[in-house]
């Protein structure tokens, strides 16, 4: 009988501690039972701090604790993520006003240089029409340089239309360089240049002409050498000429 009840006690004290490991409610509802039994001991023997002790750890309080440390750390993690959600915003609106601002001066940079481009390509045709010109210019005024006398007349022609047209050249280009804020060009190499005269030109030749074909010789021959430095005219050439001018 004593081993029987014995051997009860034993299976029944390890039900309940398998159940108060596995089952949650066993546990807390036995821990109620515990402390409702052991409260009025405690309270009759003067152990209060015991008692508070045993109320304070109990499941119901223990999870009671939990919940509201997680419910702190959850509030606290709320507040960190708000502040970064407040953040990310901030620097997504500086990121969307930098990109209006840079997308705006995109647009005015490329419509900048558009308006260059345009006035460098109308640059380039009027250069590229005004070489053409002076090119077919030149190859029609060349026979005319062949002329005795009347030739001075011509090159004077040609010169002033080439001083001419470089002049143009270069108040485009002025036009150009003040557009993009570079300093002005200097046209005075260019611009204003004073061309003499057909029988000022005459008069020079008649007076030394072998230094004045010279001179010439030198300033065309500055890069490749196109003409000789040294005049030669036969006299059969020469009487050929002014027979043909008479």
């Amino acid at each position: 009988m004593g081993r029987g009840l014995w051997l009860a006690l034993t299976l029944l004290l390890c039900a309940t501690n398998i159940l108060t490991l596995l089952d949650d409610g066993f546990r807390r509802n036995a821990y109620e039972a515990v402390t409702r039994i052991a409260r009025p001991a405690l309270d009759w023997i003067g152990m209060d701090s015991s008692k508070k002790i045993l109320i304070e750890n109990s499941p119901a309080a223990l999870e009671k604790k939990a919940v509201e440390r997680a419910t702190a750390e959850l509030a606290a993690r709320s507040a960190l993520l708000l502040r970064d959600v407040q953040l990310l915003t901030q620097e997504r609106d500086g990121l969307v006003a930098q990109r209006t601002k840079l997308d705006k001066q995109l647009r005015a940079s490329q419509a900048v240089v558009a308006k260059h481009k345009a006035r460098v390509s109308q640059l380039g045709e009027a250069v590229l029409g005004r070489a053409a010109r002076s090119v077919i210019r030149h190859l029609g005024a060349l026979p005319g340089h062949a002329l005795p006398v009347l030739s001075a007349t011509v090159a004077v022609g040609s010169v002033v239309f080439d001083i001419r047209d470089a002049c143009d050249s270069i108040k485009e280009l002025d036009e150009l360089n003040q557009s993009v804020g570079l300093p002005p060009a200097d046209r005075s190499q260019v611009c204003g240049r004073t061309v003499p005269s057909a029988q000022e030109l005459l008069a020079g030749a008649r007076g030394n002409w072998e230094a004045i074909y010279r001179s010439s010789a030198a300033a065309l021959n500055t890069g490749a050498k196109m003409i000789p430095q040294n005049p030669s005219i036969s006299v059969q050439s020469a009487r050929q000429w002014l027979s043909g001018i008479f």
